[in-house]
């Protein structure tokens, strides 16, 4: 079969810069986010474009570092919270979300709690989508 596989790619807020990339390919879409912090004010600067560059992926990973508590406590640090990558693969009607960037002093019970604690964050809007991952060591994912 014929691949078509566009690669485009968009500015993050991180200091010192990142990018976000979305591959595109035979109707699957794949973004991959990191380094980047989004916040609900970042959000609302975004332009039309900026948002239809994240809209209807198949699989988004994004920066999702700390708690809500640890992003406002580290504002301008460049990373986000899972509750907020949660939001932004909602409004951007992502199918499947995985959890990436995880803070280094976390250990694998914190990264259980949450990602316990982010599918109860999506099912607390009444939504069933998206499908929840926690990034780890070896995770290979089809699209």
């Amino acid at each position: 079969p014929e691949k078509n596989l566009k690669i485009s790619c968009m500015r993050m807020k991180h200091p010192g810069g990142s990018m976000a990339y979305r591959f595109d390919e035979n109707g699957k879409c794949f973004i991959f986010a990191t380094d980047a912090e989004f916040t609900a004010d970042y959000l609302e600067t975004f332009t039309p474009a900026q948002n239809a560059f994240f809209s209807g992926s198949d699989l988004l990973v994004i920066d999702s570092q700390y708690t809500l508590d640890e992003a406002f406590k580290k504002f301008d640090w460049g990373h986000t919270s899972y509750t907020m990558a949660i939001n932004c693969a909602m409004k951007w009607k992502t199918s499947r979300l995985v959890l990436t960037h995880h803070e280094p002093a976390y250990y694998d019970e914190k990264l259980f709690t949450i990602k316990t604690n982010a599918v109860e964050h999506r099912n607390a809007m009444d939504e069933h989508v998206p499908e929840i991952i926690m990034a780890r060591e070896g995770l290979s994912l089809k699209i």
